[in-house]
Parts: C-alpha cells; sequence; structure tokens
C-alpha cells in the first residue's frame, strides 16, 4: 500500500501506510493496527484519514454480472489538520468488526470469491485523494462452523461461497452472503445466508429445484443462539426435509 498512496500524493509528498497487527479477525471482533504516516517535503494541510471495511461483491444487471466493491464499515483515524515536512506519525487504532461481517476463510480454506479488506483513504485538499486495499481474512464464529459441519453430516458437500449484492432480512450491510452446497440426488444443492448477531444467529436456506419447465427456489429461515450450545443437526434435517417435501421431493 506504501508505494500506491506516496505515488498519489506525487514526489515528495506525504506517505501513509496501514499496518495490521493480524490481518485475520473474527465478526463481532476488533481489528487493531496502526496507521504511519511520514509528510512529505513540505508542511500539508489533509482534510481526514479514513479506513473502511470493504468486500468484493457480485452485482447482478439485467443479464450481467459484475463485480463492485462496498464498504460495510468506517472508521475516522483522524480528522482536518496538518503535516508537517518529513515529521512521523503513528496513529494507532481498533475497528469494530461487525457481528454480521462474513466469513471468507473457514478451516484454513480461503474464499477466492469473498475478498474482504481494509481500505484506506487519506484526503488532501483540492480534491487529491489515495485508497488501496489490504486484504484480511475473516474467520467464521463457532456458530457458523458448527452449522456447516452439521450440513457435512447430513450430508452436503460444502462447495464455494460468494456475497451478493442487496438485501436480506435482518441484515444492515447491503450484501449477503452464500455458502452453497452440494446435496445427494432428493436435495442437488443448497446454499445457506448468515445474519448473525451478538445473540441470535439466523439461517437463511435455500434450495433449488430444476424441472423440465423451469427452476424454482424454496427458502426457510431458523434460528438458534449464537454463543451457546445448539442442536442444529436435528434443526437442519427438519427444515431441509419440510422444504424438500414442498418441492415434491423427500429428504431421508
Amino acid at each position: 500500500m506504501f508505494k500506491k498512496l506516496k505515488q498519489a500524493f506525487g514526489v515528495g509528498g506525504p506517505s501513509v501506510d496501514t499496518v495490521l497487527a493480524a490481518p485475520s479477525v473474527y465478526p463481532g471482533g476488533i481489528l487493531q493496527g496502526e496507521v504511519r504516516i511520514t509528510g512529505g517535503s513540505e508542511p500539508r494541510d489533509f482534510n481526514h484519514l479514513t479506513l473502511s471495511l470493504a468486500a468484493t461483491v457480485e452485482v447482478e444487471s439485467g443479464d450481467d454480472e459484475y463485480l463492485s466493491r462496498l464498504l460495510f464499515a468506517s472508521l475516522q483515524v483522524a480528522g482536518a489538520g496538518r503535516l508537517e515536512a518529513n515529521v512521523n506519525t503513528s496513529i494507532p487504532f481498533q475497528m469494530e468488526v461487525p457481528w454480521e461481517a462474513p466469513f471468507n476463510n473457514l478451516r484454513g480454506r480461503r474464499f477466492e470469491r469473498m475478498k474482504l479488506g481494509v481500505q484506506t483513504r487519506f484526503d488532501l485538499p483540492g480534491g487529491r485523494d489515495a485508497t488501496d486495499f489490504d486484504p484480511i481474512d475473516i474467520h467464521p464464529l463457532p456458530v457458523h462452523d458448527a452449522v456447516v459441519a452439521s450440513m457435512e453430516r447430513i450430508g452436503f458437500t460444502l462447495m464455494s461461497a460468494d456475497l451478493e449484492k442487496g438485501s436480506i432480512a435482518g441484515s444492515s450491510l447491503g450484501f449477503y452472503n452464500e455458502v452453497e452446497f452440494r446435496g445427494q440426488g432428493k436435495i442437488p444443492e443448497a446454499e445457506l445466508t448468515f445474519v448473525t448477531g451478538p445473540v441470535e444467529t439466523r439461517v437463511v436456506i435455500e434450495l433449488q429445484r430444476r424441472g423440465l419447465l423451469a427452476s424454482r427456489d424454496r427458502h426457510s429461515t431458523l434460528a438458534g443462539p449464537t454463543n451457546e450450545m445448539f442442536d442444529w443437526d436435528s434443526v437442519l434435517r427438519q427444515h431441509l426435509d419440510e422444504l424438500a417435501r414442498a418441492s415434491g421431493k423427500f429428504f431421508g
């Protein structure tokens, strides 16, 4: 990031480097680090320095799909001020990660279609600013791991995960996660979306039925405690069975 931000401000301009204490975190956790600022060859005023959590999401527009970067949490590290020439400044920060933040690394497996990171924006007067993106890993909470493990015990195979732009009940991020599973003959595939809070985690299940004439989606939502033991196996099996029956199929 250091070189890109330095180039954006020109030769002799200030430089900014964001250093994370650890490039990994959990939903509901704290991302820590410091922003190191070095003044340029001349004093410069600046408007603000902001860090944001960012996600690359898939956007559907008509028959086309494209990727877009969306911000879903921000922290102003510094307001308006003045950088003295050649002076080094270090600003520590602690940034809260929303409970709803998606995980992109499960048991050491990184979902490459879910690019998450910290975006730095340093704004100087006159419309000059620079942004850059430092990748991070967001790991699942135990409740997420428990749900995935239950799906696997029932007979599903975890395939991939991505982020879709849009809204889902209970979520405020402007996008939602889709964790994709390959099923058995009776349920060929399923997608799970997590809406996590400090007390309760909602799981939206989507099954897609492919018939001769058209495809139909079936949805169901279940909920369980975020930080307590819960029989996800039984609850998931019951919901999957109900969804399959509603689609004219049976899940054994």
